[in-house]
């Protein structure tokens, strides 16, 4: 455990060789991580527009609701509610978020 941490949490730079093909890895490196970030999937299938919010295929109108609570568990859950309160703001009263520590 090196530096105090833990073998399986450590990030190890890939340098990608000289080549033609160099920018198309990149890309698809970036492409692949920013498709397992939680918190940027919330935020690019979850939009607010006036009071209706858009979670993929399904529409809520949030005047209906009395008050709005996030709830969530699991690794991902705390940058996903991260990404649910930047959208809705004010609009969440409260929430729970239940996660495995190290």
């Amino acid at each position: 455990m090196p530096n105090g941490v833990p073998q399986s949490r450590q990030i190890i730079p890939l340098i990608l060789p000289a080549s033609p093909v160099r920018s198309d890895l990149r890309r698809i490196l970036q492409s692949a991580l920013y498709a397992v970030d939680p918190y940027a999937a919330v935020i690019a299938n979850i939009s607010l527009q006036g009071h209706r919010l858009h979670a993929g295929r399904r529409v809520y109108d949030l005047r209906k609701l009395k008050r709005l609570v996030v709830v969530g568990g699991g690794k991902a859950a705390v940058p996903m509610a991260r990404a649910l309160v930047k959208i809705l703001g004010r609009r969440v009263e409260s929430g729970i978020i239940a996660t495995a520590g190290d």
